[in-house]
């Protein structure tokens, strides 16, 4: 009678009557195989291929072997995610160590739906059910009390109640955290931490006496918030430090968001001689430009072309529809275009009127569109509106309030440019001008800010906030904010 062999380790059954006189070593060999799926440690390490298959083979042991209990994978290579076969019709444990670096998926010869994922690192227990599915033997148990001095976690914790001296979780901790006491160290609270003695980033702690970074929940605190200072009776609004000024602009991040956004440094320009001189030309036709939303004035002086976002004037205009303040879209040395729309008549006439600053003398810093400047006999919130023959230095610059001043000393602060698209509706800024010199500070955005109570509407979406002065912005829809403080103009 010949030989038959098992199906799980491929122990060799002898028929009666064979292997006369060497059935010895064939026992021999089959006791081996047993030992080796009881206690077999084999140690692979997995190469360039990404990929290890167990054999299991009759009257031999090929490498490597599938009989092994231990199996511990280390990197030979590997550079991607490893894939482990095993026999599919062999109903067998595997104790798996992946040491590859990688993950590693174990699957059947012929792979189902039914498949283990191990995490580099990860030690555990899968068995196969002779039928090419993988599970993880412990994937279902079920424990009534655990207690233990140390628990680590790799992935996540989730259930009824853990306690202990310590816990560590490298990722979230899930569940309502009901009775959680003692110190998390580097524990995410994914849901309720009740009575925590310390919670970091949890979505809600109730009567924790310390939270740090408490976002999108709910905080009732009777301490104090080691990021955000929160104490019974009052609150403490926490303050950015001075904005850094590499070029003498700010722009605000979602972080801002109730904040103190705080200026106290000195002036970020400065110039000894600054003399502006308001002056006129007369329109003498107009024509329509754009469509007909915008128009072009035509004129036979001053003689230069005007700088685009130059704030400009029109008065006693023929057709008072034009009438208003603009800024200049584009020019040529004998016209501008404005952003209003086109009348129907050419035969306009009336007066533009601009400002320009001329900056000379000892120059300190550079000089910017939108940036707010104080001096003698300048009005309150004067910013630049454009460069014209100025780069930054000495030269002119399209100023707003229209105004002539003689020559004084004249400062020039820092900008905070409130970036669009990143606050939800609700949001509020808070703006605080405590500088060491009388520089103005102005706030510039491509929103519409307008004044609360006044509804004024800046044309170049400048505001100036002038030296003690503070303001608060609201954002009112998804491109509106409204502006209310001191000092602001």
């Amino acid at each position: 009678m010949s030989s038959t062999y098992t199906s799980n380790l491929a122990i060799q059954l002898m028929g009666t009557g064979d292997q006369s006189g060497a059935w010895g070593a064939t026992t021999n060999s089959n006791l081996q195989y047993l030992e080796e799926g009881i206690t077999g440690y084999l140690s692979y390490a997995v190469t360039a291929s990404n990929a290890v298959t167990l054999q299991l083979g009759q009257a031999s042991d090929p490498s490597p072997s599938a009989r092994n209990m231990i199996v511990n994978l280390t990197n030979g290579g590997a550079s991607t995610a490893v894939t482990m076969t095993v026999p599919g019709t062999a109903s067998k444990l595997y104790f798996i160590w992946n040491q590859t670096g990688q993950q590693v998926t174990v699957q059947g010869s012929t792979p189902t739906s039914n498949t283990v994922v191990l995490p580099s690192g990860a030690q555990t227990v899968v068995f196969c059910d002779g039928a090419n599915n993988i599970y993880p033997a412990l994937g279902a148990l079920s424990l009534t009390s655990l207690t233990v001095s140390t628990l680590t976690a790799s992935t996540s914790i989730s259930g009824g109640t853990v306690s202990g001296t310590t816990i560590t979780a490298s990722t979230q901790f899930f569940g309502p955290g009901t009775g959680l006491t003692g110190t998390a160290s580097g524990l995410s609270i994914g849901g309720n931490a009740a009575t925590a003695t310390t919670a970091t980033t949890a979505t809600s702690a109730t009567t924790a006496t310390t939270a740090t970074n408490v976002s999108g929940g709910t905080a009732t605190l009777t301490g104090t918030s080691t990021t955000n200072t929160y104490n019974i009776g009052y609150l403490e609004v926490p303050q950015n430090a001075n904005p850094t000024l590499t070029t003498d602009t700010y722009a605000t991040v979602a972080s801002d968001s109730g904040k103190h956004i705080y200026y106290s440094g000195s002036s970020t320009f400065s110039s000894t001689s600054g003399a502006s001189t308001a002056s006129t030309v007369s329109i003498t036709s107009v024509a329509s430009s754009g469509g007909g939303t915008r128009t072009q004035f035509n004129f036979t002086t001053p003689g230069f072309t005007f700088a685009t976002g130059a704030v400009v004037t029109l008065t006693s205009m023929t057709n008072t529809a034009y009438n208003g303040t603009y800024t200049v879209f584009s020019a040529t040395s004998t016209s501008v275009v404005l952003t209003v729309a086109y009348q129907g008549s050419t035969s306009v006439t009336g007066t533009l009127n601009y400002c320009l600053i001329t900056i000379g003398g000892t120059v300190t810093g550079t000089l910017y569109q939108y940036q707010g400047l104080s001096g003698t006999g300048y009005s309150n919130g004067t910013y630049i509106s454009a460069r014209q023959s100025g780069t930054g230095g000495a030269g002119t610059y399209h100023i707003y309030p229209l105004q002539t001043v003689t020559t004084t000393t004249v400062l020039g602060g820092p900008i905070i440019s409130v970036t669009t698209g990143i606050y939800n509706t609700g949001t509020v800024l808070t703006i605080v001008n405590d500088g060491s010199t009388a520089a103005p500070l102005s706030i510039y955005s491509t929103d519409t800010v307008f004044g609360a109570g006044t509804g004024y509407v800046n044309t170049s979406g400048v505001h100036v906030l002038s030296q003690y002065g503070q303001v608060t912005l609201l954002k009112v829809g998804s491109t509106r904010w409204q502006l209310s403080g001191a000092g602001v103009v």
